[in-house]
């Protein structure tokens, strides 16, 4: 996060990209790119011949994407 914001700009900005995010994930998830797992805060891209397009399998974490994209 750039170091001039005051902490409640801070807070705001972390509680925006964490909603852009959910969206995010979600829309794929209805898209069929990723299979959601609420129950433990996880993404896996869908296997080679479901629904969406052929990838590799790929997991990670909706918390490390979020801190991610608020670090940047």
């Amino acid at each position: 996060m750039p170091a001039d914001l005051a902490e409640l700009q801070d807070d705001s900005l972390r509680r925006t990209i964490e909603v852009d995010v959910t969206i995010a994930m979600a829309a794929l998830d209805v898209l069929g790119v990723v299979v959601l797992d609420r129950e433990t805060g996880t993404a896996g891209l869908t296997d080679p011949g479901q629904p969406g397009e052929d990838y590799d399998a790929v997991n990670f974490d909706l918390a490390a994407a979020n801190a991610a994209a608020a670090s940047v």
